[in-house]
């Protein structure tokens, strides 16, 4: 998405080329590497934003809206714990 800060597009994609429906630890740390890049930005994106690329991008990574749901849930989880 345009509106991606680059250096978390860059984890997306690094995400995204392996395979984001997984649930082996070093895809959720892909993952989690590309959720700290978009907190570090300026501000940080609302869980929908999340939910609106994943589904955007769904075909392409091969994900059900179950595992979206999943993927958007451990960001609102991220998030949280980033405001405390």
């Amino acid at each position: 998405m345009e509106d991606m800060p680059k250096s978390a597009q860059e984890a997306y994609d690094a995400w995204k080329c392996a395979y984001p429906g997984s649930t082996h630890r070093y895809d959720y740390e892909r993952f989690y590497k590309f959720v700290r890049k978009l907190l570090e930005s300026r501000e940080p994106r609302e869980p929908s934003w999340l939910e609106e690329l994943l589904t955007k991008d769904c075909l392409n990574l091969n994900l059900s809206e179950e595992q979206i749901k999943e993927l958007v849930n451990k960001y609102e989880i991220i998030l949280d714990y980033q405001k405390t």
